[in-house]
């Protein structure tokens, strides 16, 4: 299964509807964005999780499976030190209305013996790192209104992906409940796009499918349910659902042919903050 990153991440680019729980001195608090630490110095969260999704882009084959969840946080009143397991960094708060994080982000491939049937001939792909750089701009209010972007690069293989993001805020339903519904759109060269959508010369004969080879350009539209709920001061519930459909004209691809031009995936994980 895809490793599911909760922000993760995890926040993608995203229409965000927040509905904002705990003090002042937590801000900026959304689902997306996790701030256990709240300018209080450290948080340790561990707990575990489930998780469902497709077994790669455009599969049709699905699986659950359940894997801890450890995460650590620093924070100071500007700045917050992140470890999330796949994504590592640094958030700077600049003002209360701008915050922008550097990161380093692994990417996980492919190995041919857990791919699914229709994957089957196309080789393992090596799992990566990638920079990462993001940034959310506060509109109106206490990112009532938000604008945003990240940006992911890799090395000349695994390429580059594009994100866009605009937030909208409102009153929030419940104290202990925590909501972002996202709405994102993604861009990407062709080496990223081609990592999970082509097919080379060499893979055309081992697989059978016809070569093809993505261009830069347009890659997702998505929309997403992030959700927090706090049933103390330690204890808290994370969930994600996430839905994304493909670029019409990447249906050329023999993979989404023969896979599905969409994907989805939840998660749902429990955590103490010590």
């Amino acid at each position: 299964m895809k490793t599911i990153k909760l922000t993760a991440l995890v926040f993608s680019a995203a229409i965000s509807i927040s509905l904002n729980v705990q003090a002042k001195d937590c801000d900026p608090d959304m689902p997306s964005l996790l701030n256990f630490a709240c300018k209080k110095g450290w948080a340790l969260p561990l707990g575990a999780g489930v998780e469902y999704g497709g077994k790669a882009d455009a599969s049709k084959n699905y699986e659950t499976g359940v894997e801890p969840v450890a995460m650590l946080h620093f924070s100071t009143e500007s700045t917050q030190i992140f470890i999330e397991g796949v994504e590592n960094g640094i958030r700077y708060f600049a003002s209360d209305d701008f915050l922008f994080s550097l990161a380093g982000r692994y990417e996980y491939g492919r190995k041919e013996s857990d791919d699914p049937e229709f994957l089957k001939g196309l080789g393992d792909i090596k799992d990566k790192w990638m920079g990462v750089v993001e940034a959310r701009y506060a509109l109106i209010g206490d990112y009532d209104v938000w604008i945003g972007g990240r940006s992911m690069v890799g090395d000349k293989d695994l390429g580059e992906l594009h994100i866009a993001v605009v937030g909208l805020g409102v009153p929030r339903l419940s104290k202990k409940v925590d909501f972002e519904l996202l709405l994102w759109s993604t861009w990407a060269n062709s080496a990223f796009l081609n990592r999970d959508f082509g097919v080379t010369a060499a893979q055309s004969v081992a697989s059978g499918y016809e070569e093809y080879s993505a261009k830069s350009g347009h890659r997702a539209l998505g929309a997403g349910l992030f959700t927090r709920i706090d049933f103390s001061d330690n204890w808290k519930a994370l969930s994600e659902i996430n839905y994304e459909s493909y670029n019409s004209r990447l249906d050329k691809s023999p993979i989404i042919k023969k896979g599905r031009n969409s994907e989805y995936e939840a998660n749902l994980s429990f955590v103490y903050i010590f």
